[in-house]
């Protein structure tokens, strides 16, 4: 999908970069693209800013609020895509 949209892209700023004269045949006369937004300056580093966190309290709650980390629990999914993937 992106790959497309950009190819898109690219046709279409070559087209417009024509002459008026030459485009009549292929789209219509009047149309007009946005201006370009401003090209913004690539940062330093490739780093988000995140808010703090307290990461051990987060984790211990995704523990106790998970079912992903019993042994019981990760053993019936490991069965279901077993049993899946025979089926396909």
């Amino acid at each position: 999908m992106d790959f497309g949209r950009t190819m898109n892209w690219i046709i279409i700023d070559k087209t417009m970069e024509k002459p008026r004269d030459q485009l009549k045949d292929m789209i219509q006369a009047n149309l007009t693209l946005p201006p370009k937004p401003p090209t913004r300056e690539v940062p330093q580093f490739g780093m988000v800013p995140i808010p703090h966190h307290d990461f051990p309290e987060q984790f211990s709650n995704f523990c106790f609020n998970s079912l992903f980390i019993k042994e019981e629990v990760i053993k019936a999914m490991v069965d279901i895509r077993a049993e899946c993937n025979q089926l396909l």
